[in-house]
């Protein structure tokens, strides 16, 4: 019987990407159409409603002059627009319908923000006072003479509830590092004396406090909303009026001046020539 040599057959290489049918490369793909066909993915809900409100401030200027602002941040408000203002705009101020506000109600506005801050000092206190190392205690006489266990911390402090705690209007503004560096070592802003300089701090501040929520006295459901005053078509229909207007002098500008020959004719007469000295 004759014998048959059997060669071992390798397999060929798969053809090249190039010279693969339609079919098996749309099938090689078809992962990525499948990504491709996603729909995108919805914008942050809390970016969406920051930006509404960066699109109110942009379209809104009255917002910073509102005079509801000397009453929640009185203290910065005297450090960075009163301390500014003309015997003017004082009055104006004054006349403001805004700042017509009852004496009660401002000061039980005040009072029930005071409460706030020092409820949130003494809780802050308490957290602090139970992390403390009993190391840190240390022995002082009482007011009797008696020798008791007392926190370095606590002797140190001011007690919040006594004569010694601090008067006068405290504003519960936590500021940014970025604002707090233009301050002085008391974290005051009474070593600005530029009055533009101090109002852009005053603007940021405020800028800042609205697109975080923190402004107590603004309905934020009228800018939040979907078509409300931050809806971004009002940012849109603002710039479609500014262009409106800056066409509309520009027209004006040509109706009235004509140039001939390098001068400049206002009805009939040389205004301005080639050197800019008006002739008239």
């Amino acid at each position: 019987m004759a014998i048959v040599a059997y060669e071992e057959v390798t397999p060929s290489p798969p053809p090249p990407q190039s010279q693969l049918p339609p079919a098996a490369e749309l099938e090689q793909n078809e992962p990525d159409l499948k990504r491709l066909r996603l729909s995108p993915t919805p914008p942050n809900p809390e970016i969406a409603t920051r930006n509404r409100r960066l699109i109110y401030l942009q379209t809104h200027d009255e917002y910073f002059t509102n005079t509801e602002h000397a009453f929640s941040l009185p203290t910065l408000y005297n450090q960075l627009v009163g301390r500014f203002m003309s015997g003017r705009d004082m009055r104006e101020h004054a006349a403001d319908p805004a700042s017509q506000t009852k004496f009660s109600e401002i000061l039980a506005r005040d009072l029930e923000r005071g409460e706030d801050r020092m409820e949130s000092l003494r809780r802050r206190q308490k957290v602090e006072d139970e992390e403390e190392d009993e190391d840190e205690m240390e022995e002082v006489e009482d007011d009797e003479g008696n020798i008791v266990m007392k926190s370095k911390r606590e002797t140190s402090n001011t007690d919040l509830d006594g004569e010694d705690a601090e008067d006068g209007p405290i504003d519960a503004e936590n500021l940014d590092a970025d604002i707090l560096i233009r301050a002085d070592s008391n974290g005051e802003f009474m070593n600005v004396e530029d009055r533009e300089e101090a109002w852009e701090i005053w603007k940021d501040i405020l800028s800042r406090r609205f697109i975080r929520g923190d402004d107590e006295d603004f309905e934020y459901d009228s800018v939040d909303r979907p078509g409300g005053a931050g809806d971004p078509n009002h940012l849109i229909e603002a710039e479609i009026e500014r262009d409106g207007w800056e066409e509309y002098f520009d027209g004006e500008e040509a109706d009235v001046y004509t140039e001939r020959d390098g001068m400049k004719y206002l009805g009939g007469k040389v205004v301005e020539g080639e050197t800019g000295i008006q002739d008239f």
